[in-house]
């Protein structure tokens, strides 16, 4: 057995998975829509900075914490972008489970 191959195995499944083909789907949406992918696009910018404030060891601002929320909010009201945060969201949960299973099968054997 071939770990290689097994791992290009999983990867077909899960993109041949629900959770998988309603994300991509969702997100097809979203990017044909161009006010709504900006809004998504300057929720991404955020993250991104935050995640990079946060690996520099920098704190994140309250008011930088604030215009996130109300742009998500905002954001969220829109049905197309509900719908991609609600797949990314089950897409998440699903990739989670997987590693914790291929963890806790290598690690706590």
């Amino acid at each position: 057995m071939n770990v290689y191959d097994k791992a290009y195995e999983l990867s077909k499944a899960i993109k041949s998975s629900e959770e998988y083909k309603s994300l991509k789907q969702a997100k097809e949406k979203v990017k044909n829509d161009p006010k709504v992918k900006e809004m998504y696009d300057e929720l991404m910018d955020f993250q991104e900075n935050f995640r990079n404030k946060q690996m520099q060891g920098e704190d994140i601002a309250e008011s930088e914490i604030e215009q996130f929320q109300k742009k998500f909010e905002i954001a969220s009201m829109h049905s197309d972008m509900q719908s991609l945060f609600d797949a990314e969201r089950r897409f998440s949960v699903m990739f989670d489970d997987v590693q914790k299973i291929i963890y806790d099968a290598v690690i706590k054997e």
